[in-house]
């Protein structure tokens, strides 16, 4: 989290075991999440828009110690609701049925400037309603929106040998596209995009898995 004055918001996120960039239970330096803030008129609080909110899709960066958003969201006067996502997005064109795709090939390996294929899969969404400046940090609980399918190869009785360690996986016929609603977190499956095929992410030589973004066909 960041230091806070004159009223400036600051942040706590924590990652549900996450694979980020480089590790496997938490963020790393360099990841980047986007934050929406929307205020409460009294009681009420204000639908999530696209534009019009205290903060629109404003991306937060961690250097491995503090997140520091690109420009300084400051307080209202009374409770907003603060929504987080992961992996960033350049733009939303809809908060509430946003077009997201998990790669065709989740083995591909990232690097210093872009996700990897696996990575780039595993969307993260978190809510913190009704806070104000005097809760102190904005907690941001990051949760896994897909599913994930894990496959084990296994050595059958009559196989001789050694399992093969370039051993590759792939699954067909399995709906990549989907909608997701940043104002719940809900995913919904896009019918109308086709069946694809994605290579799996080898996590061993008897381990795959990939990031599911909806029901398979």
């Amino acid at each position: 989290e960041h230091l806070v004055s004159n009223g400036q918001m600051r942040f706590n996120l924590t990652a549900p075991g996450v694979q980020t960039k480089a590790s496997g239970d938490a963020f790393v330096a360099s990841d980047r999440i986007g934050i929406y803030v929307t205020d409460y008129e009294g009681e009420t609080p204000m639908p999530l828009q696209v534009s019009g909110n205290r903060a629109n899709n404003l991306p937060l960066t961690f250097d491995g110690a503090a997140w520091t958003p690109a420009k300084t969201i400051y307080w209202g006067k009374g409770k907003s609701d603060v929504y987080a996502y992961y992996p960033y997005l350049d733009e939303v064109d809809d908060v509430n049925a946003q077009d997201f795709s998990v790669a065709l090939d989740q083995n591909e390996k990232g690097d210093e400037t872009a996700l990897g294929g696996y990575e780039a899969s595993d969307f993260l969404w978190a809510k913190a309603a009704g806070v104000a400046q005097t809760d102190g940090p904005v907690t941001l609980p990051m949760k896994h929106v897909m599913s994930k399918l894990t496959v084990k190869i296994v050595a059958g009785e009559d196989y001789i040998g050694s399992l093969p360690e370039d051993a590759s996986v792939q699954l067909h016929s399995t709906v990549t596209n989907a909608n997701i609603n940043l104002e719940t977190g809900s995913v919904v499956k896009d019918p109308y995009s086709g069946a694809q095929s994605i290579m799996m992410k080898n996590l061993g030589i008897k381990s795959f898995e990939y990031a599911l973004a909806a029901d398979t066909t």
